[in-house]
Order: C-alpha cells, then structure tokens, then sequence
C-alpha cells in the first residue's frame, strides 16, 4: 500500500507539472500495483482518469473512472466516491455526453452535503457542481453559488484557476461582458495543466 501511495502522489507531482508521459508511466506503476478494486485506490484512478482524459485516451478514461467510482463504493467513505463520480461525470462531459455526466454530478453533490472542502479534487467537484447548476438552474444561480466562494482556501492554485477558467468561459457562451477573466493565461504561464 505505502509504494501504491508514494507512486500515485508521485505520479500527481508530475501531472501537475506538465509532465503526462511520465506522470501516466507512473501512475501505471501505482494502478498495477493497486491491483483492481482495491477500496483506497479510488482516488488514484480518479487521478489516472483525469491524466487520460488530458492526454485524449477516452477509452482509458472512462476504464479507470469506472474504476474509481466502483473503488469508493466498496470503500463506503463519501469523498472516495465523489471523486470517482467526478473523474466519470468529466469523462462524459469530454465525450459530449453530458446526459450521463449530470446524474452523476447530482449524485456527488448529495454524497458532499456541505463537506466538499474535504474533497481531495475540490476544484474539479467545484467546476462540475457551478457547471450543473448552470445548465439546472441557470447563469445567475451558477453565479451565486456557495461553491465558487468556497474553493478560496481550500485548494491550490491550479484548481481555482481551472474554476476561474470555467467560469470566463460561461459568461462568454452567457455573453456576459463582466471582468474580463485571465485565467488561461496564467494556467499557461504557470504550466499548470493537470
């Protein structure tokens, strides 16, 4: 167990970092030695889903996604499954499949009831939940949301300027001419891409 979590936290390390073919051979390493449905591994196949999914693998994505939220399950601990429901709801969304992406999201958002900030991946609950609330709901309940406001101090860098990316994004398709967001390119002057 202790290889399988130095190896997936390294294989985060350089995901972060920009760095996806070693990350992914990494986290390969830890997924064999996880040895599938091991319940504490939930979050390192949500990490493997999420590198996949960035490198195009959709395939692979959705196999370690289904992974994850099987993982969290057998474990019966709520942020492991979340996790998982997040990397697969991410999945369907990347495929354009959003339909199968929002049960899943609801669901997550109901395992968090509050308790997000305990969430490893609180900037991915935090997009995907803004993210379902404005196609639920709408631009302004998206907006006006407790979980934008809550991500400030609960997550690192990378995963409020994913949020803040998400939502410059939205208030383009909303043609929303507010405060310009910059984001992006700070995303890629930062190299923060995982």
């Amino acid at each position: 167990a202790a290889e399988r979590i130095i190896l997936a936290n390294l294989s985060t390390t350089h995901h972060d970092a920009g760095w996806f073919e070693t990350a992914q051979a990494i986290c390969e390493q830890a997924a064999h030695a996880a040895a599938p449905p091991v319940r504490y591994a939930s979050n390192l196949y949500a990490n493997a889903a999420m590198l996949e999914m960035e490198r195009g693998n959709m395939a692979a994505c959705e196999r370690y996604s289904t992974l994850a939220v099987a993982a969290g399950r057998e474990s019966g601990i709520w942020s492991f499954t979340a996790s998982g429901l997040d990397a697969l709801a991410d999945c369907y969304i990347a495929r354009g499949e959003p339909e199968r992406a929002w049960p899943l999201v609801e669901e997550a958002i109901a395992l968090a009831r509050g308790r997000h900030p305990g969430l490893i991946d609180i900037g991915q609950f935090t997009r995907l939940a803004v993210h379902y609330l404005w196609v639920t709901e709408g631009y302004d309940a998206a907006l006006r949301s407790d979980y934008v406001s809550s991500l400030a101090g609960h997550s690192h860098v990378g995963q409020r300027l994913e949020l803040q990316a998400f939502m410059g994004w939205m208030a383009a398709a909303e043609r929303d001419s507010g405060p310009p967001h910059t984001a992006e390119h700070e995303l890629i002057e930062r190299g923060l891409f995982g």
